[in-house]
């Protein structure tokens, strides 16, 4: 969905600041299963959960006590979650968020819920991917993460900015962004 200038555009009703105007309006692309991140969390999801899972049958086999084999769910459960169940998770919240770019803020919202971040400074980071299909923007300051070679390991509890994810209009994401007074390309990470 890609709109510029009316409110009326507006998937839901968004309070803007006076005089402020809708420059884009959008929505992750919520098919798209895998991202980059998961080069690094899909390997490991199958080393948990396999051991889990491992660890869980042979318990149950060599006829542990109930307390060894309850000790085995919780890991188990949490290994399901990292190899199948996220999948489900993201594509759920994706279908559910809407993206609002204005002159002003960024706006993210996700069921009941908004999320702003001023866009005075222009997008902190912007990342292409699946050949360049995909555009995925960050606004605001990160905090609570450390990069390690291409990848970025960070807390799901630190702060870490309003994030477009995924967006398949990347035209017109990247004109919106080029009249917020920074332009989107020079940054640009493949």
């Amino acid at each position: 969905m890609s709109a510029s200038g009316p409110q009326d555009s507006l998937p839901i009703d968004v309070p803007l600041l006076p005089g402020e105007q809708v420059l884009w309006t959008g929505v992750p692309d919520a098919s798209r299963i895998l991202e980059p991140s998961d080069a690094a969390m899909i390997p490991f999801s199958v080393l948990w959960g396999g051991f889990a899972i491992f660890w869980e049958v042979m318990a149950i086999r060599m006829g542990a006590p109930w307390f060894a084999l309850l000790w085995g769910v919780p890991f188990v459960l949490i290994g399901l979650h990292m190899m199948v169940g996220r999948f489900f998770v993201r594509r759920w919240q994706r279908a559910r968020t809407r993206y609002v770019l204005t002159d002003r803020r960024a706006l993210l919202l996700r069921g009941g819920s908004m999320r702003a971040e001023p866009t005075a400074d222009g997008p902190r980071e912007v990342l292409s991917s699946g050949a360049g299909r995909y555009l995925t923007v960050t606004f605001g300051q990160e905090t609570g993460s450390v990069q390690i070679g291409r990848w970025k390991v960070r807390s799901d509890d630190a702060p870490r900015g309003l994030v477009f994810e995924s967006v398949r209009d990347v035209d017109g994401l990247r004109a919106a962004l080029s009249r917020i007074g920074r332009a989107a390309g020079p940054q640009d990470r493949r």
